[in-house]
């Protein structure tokens, strides 16, 4: 059987290239950017193509999943009462795109150093400013910044690259989910290229801060769960309730909230508490047809995976037959879609 070997990404290291190229030519264009290539494509030893032209960076003209990411875990941290990000290592493809020698690209940024940048200086927003040692990350320079620092204020946070040069990034925050503020104080120092890579929320307690949480991947966790809190109900006839329920989760995106839901009837004699949770826009008519907690005179706990809109709201249902103790929904945390 022929065996054929298929090779798709976006920016190719040299090292791989240099392994299964049959020839590389370095060169450079009029731009100044560009490399010449060949390479020999093989099926079982015999030459069956050649593909030989100019590409930007490296930035093959191959498949690749469009969205990609891998790297970039974002954690926060505190010095002397400063609040900001750290961004470790990695790719994303850019969210907008560009045209690259005549053509239409969303090229991959990559990170090849960690990023610190600066969301609070001093109690107050700190400016944009580049370079990616711990210069300040807000746009606050922006024409239409008016965002004053306050408590449970989401900012999305975004990486910045520039088509004119692949090697350049920086980061920064925006209330905006596609970085109007930022992109306009980014482009002075010739960014371009943009792509969204979580968010976080500040918290006020005694003084402006970043509320604590860990970052895998796409999965944002709250590091306490009250960071989370979404409903506490407590000593209340339910009866019937249905409609949407705000998650601390970002705003103007969709993602997968991560809740858990409590519920005690311990002390209630004969109480019965039904109580489902769904997506946004899922129908929730009959309880019997979906998932949900059933409790009877009893404490249980359950962990939902939702869709949220982009106002942070699912749907919450309960029904309930008397007073009870508590039903508490925290909010764990999120992922990104």
């Amino acid at each position: 059987m022929a065996k054929t070997t298929i090779a798709f990404g976006g920016i190719v290291p040299s090292a791989y290239l240099n392994a299964n190229a049959s020839h590389v030519h370095d060169g450079v264009d009029e731009d100044g950017h560009n490399s010449q290539i060949s390479l020999d494509a093989h099926v079982d030893g015999v030459a069956i193509a050649q593909i030989t032209g100019r590409i930007p960076y490296c930035n093959l003209p191959v498949l690749r999943l469009y969205g990609y990411r891998s790297g970039l875990k974002m954690s926060y941290y505190e010095d002397g009462g400063d609040w900001g990000i750290d961004i470790a290592i990695g790719v994303a493809e850019s969210q907008n795109s560009v045209s690259i020698g005549g053509v239409s690209s969303t090229p991959l940024i990559e990170v090849g150093t960690t990023i610190r940048k600066k969301v609070i200086n001093s109690g107050n927003w700190s400016t944009w400013v580049e370079g990616t040692a711990g210069s300040g990350g807000i746009p606050i320079a922006a024409t239409e910044w008016t965002q004053a620092i306050d408590d449970d204020i989401w900012l999305h946070c975004f990486l910045l690259g520039k088509s004119t040069d692949l090697t350049a990034f920086d980061f920064g925050f925006d209330d905006s989910i596609i970085a109007v503020q930022l992109r306009e104080v980014a482009a002075s120092a010739g960014y371009d290229l943009y792509r969204r890579i979580g968010s976080i929320n500040i918290l006020y307690d005694s003084t402006y801060q970043i509320r604590a949480f860990k970052n895998y991947g796409k999965k944002f966790l709250w590091e306490n769960n009250v960071n989370g809190y979404v409903r506490n109900l407590s000593s209340q006839t339910l009866s019937s309730y249905q409609g949407l329920t705000s998650a601390n989760v970002p705003p103007d995106v969709s993602v997968e909230a991560l809740l858990r839901c409590l519920v005690d009837t311990r002390t209630v004699a004969m109480c019965m508490c039904n109580v489902l949770i769904t997506d946004y826009d899922q129908s929730d008519d009959n309880f019997t047809e979906q998932s949900s907690i059933l409790s009877y005179e009893n404490i249980i706990c359950g962990e939902f995976k939702v869709i949220t809109d982009i106002y942070k709201q699912f749907k919450l249902s309960y029904i309930s037959s008397a007073d009870i103790d508590t039903l508490l929904i925290s909010n764990l945390g999120w992922i990104e879609l």
